[in-house]
């Protein structure tokens, strides 16, 4: 490929199948060149899996850092069984063997680790169709020693940090269950703009709501 320009290529499984699995590139000109490759497939949400593996990821069975890792985890807000006060309780749910039921107060908390600093980081996270959240409005958010935009769509919330410092950080949003039946909780996926491949997401969640 000689000069700017964009290849696109698409295989069957069967052709993904007999292709190596690297890909080399040769420059033979003086000068700065740069440039990136990916893969990119489609996948049934259920099956998706999280790229968090604790500390570290691997490539070509080489451990390496992971830069940018992100978790989400789901809390039900309960009042307290046998108790005088009034106050509500988190309880950690367990998907998809935890049946909820409409009305609940369900609260998303995504963890963001990065192993340095970092700017214009972008989060997406997808939400269940029973899932209608308890604040719609958008703006500015600073919790806990984080600033960043935060905007509501109809279908996910989009997260943007414009400088992320090395640490790990919580954000959460609360969410009412308003209908009954089971769905996909979808992926939250966090991306450096400017660096795509620091980037991670999260498996989908099955969720059951009586």
């Amino acid at each position: 490929i000689l000069g700017l320009d964009y290849q696109k290529r698409t295989y069957t499984t069967d052709e993904l199948k007999r292709l190596p699995k690297e890909v080399t590139i040769e420059k033979f000109t003086t000068g700065l060149t740069w440039g990136a490759v990916y893969a990119q497939y489609l996948e049934d949400i259920d099956k998706v899996s999280s790229t968090y593996t604790g500390r570290t990821a691997t490539s070509y069975g080489k451990e390496l850092d992971q830069p940018l890792s992100i978790e989400r985890a789901f809390f039900v807000e309960r009042n307290q069984v046998n108790s005088n006060e009034d106050s509500p309780t988190h309880q950690l749910i367990d998907l998809p063997t935890t049946i909820l039921h409409v009305g609940d107060k369900v609260i998303s908390r995504l963890t963001i680790r990065a192993d340095r600093a970092m700017d214009f980081i972008q989060i997406k996270d997808c939400r269940a169709a029973c899932f209608e959240p308890v604040s719609s409005n958008s703006g500015h958010r600073w919790i806990n020693g984080l600033g960043y935009y935060c905007s509501v769509k109809d279908a996910s919330t989009l997260y943007f940090i414009d400088h992320l410092p090395k640490g790990t950080y919580t954000i959460e949003q609360a969410f009412r269950i308003d209908r009954s039946g089971r769905y996909q909780a979808g992926i939250t996926t966090v991306q450096c703009a400017y660096a795509p491949e620091f980037a991670g997401h999260t498996e989908s969640k099955e969720i059951k709501v009586e």
